[in-house]
């Protein structure tokens, strides 16, 4: 994945937010799609 060098810039708490963001995103998708 490449996209981690962009969240190594950010701040603790905002990665935390990404990362809370990303997997409710993908907990959405696997509803619709399944796993």
């Amino acid at each position: 994945m490449e996209d981690t060098a962009i969240l190594d810039d950010l701040p603790e708490h905002e990665h935390d937010e990404i990362q809370k963001i990303e997997n409710e995103a993908i907990e959405l998708v696997e509803k619709l799609y399944g796993p």
